[in-house]
């Protein structure tokens, strides 16, 4: 059996990458926009489908993560989601104990920015904020 709501932290707002086994640092997610997408697929499977219920419960998610997005990774000046030692306009990889500002796939700052961006499908425009990927472009230009 799958679970109900895939990997889905309701009270966090978003997903944990790493399932329900954690680490020393706790449960970790690094790619918010892969888990939007999948909230997507299940949304447009509920619609395609006509399931009602399975369709709003993916419409949900999606807009919570989305919310959560922009909470957690897109760090803006005013944000009070971490320490003010924190000096990062984004975060890379989000664990349960810490933040760390680079990806598993290295710290470059390039990875960082683009695993929050990928995969571009017609939904992740709802959980990126224009005015922090502005400020955040010529980073991702380099």
């Amino acid at each position: 059996h799958f679970p109900q709501h895939r990997l889905f932290d309701w009270y966090r707002g978003h997903s944990w990458a790493s399932g329900i086994v954690a680490s020393p640092n706790g449960l970790n997610q690094e790619s918010g926009t892969e888990a939007l997408n999948a909230h997507y697929g299940l949304y447009l499977y509920g619609v395609a489908t006509g399931n009602e219920l399975l369709a709003m419960t993916g419409q949900t998610m999606l807009l919570t993560e989305a919310k959560s997005l922009q909470s957690y990774w897109q760090v803006h000046p005013d944000s009070n989601a971490y320490p003010p030692e924190y000096q990062h306009d984004i975060a890379g990889i989000v664990w349960d104990r810490l933040v760390e500002h680079h990806s598993f796939f290295g710290k470059q700052p390039f990875f960082v920015y683009g695993i929050q961006l990928i995969p571009i499908t017609p939904v992740v425009h709802i959980a990126i904020d224009l005015h922090w990927l502005r400020k955040g472009f010529p980073t991702w230009q380099k």
